[in-house]
């Protein structure tokens, strides 16, 4: 799913822009011109590249997709 059509799903399943969003990839390709659209859209945005460990707490789910994504 390319950015722009999380944005139109995200939207069309009626999520606030108030949102986290956690970006379990790597690097999107496009970078951050591909993104601005979502980010315009879902400000919140954590990925596992700025994401860091301590942000985790118990989540190990998030933790373990973010390993596996690197």
């Amino acid at each position: 799913m390319t950015p722009e059509e999380a944005v139109l799903v995200l939207k069309a399943l009626g999520f606030q822009k108030d949102t986290q969003i956690y970006i379990a990839a790597g690097e999107i390709f496009g970078g951050a011109k591909r993104l601005a659209l979502l980010k315009e859209s879902f400000p919140r945005i954590v990925s596992c590249i700025t994401f860091n460990i301590k942000h985790f707490g118990n989540d190990l789910v998030m933790m373990v997709t973010c390993w596996f994504f690197r």
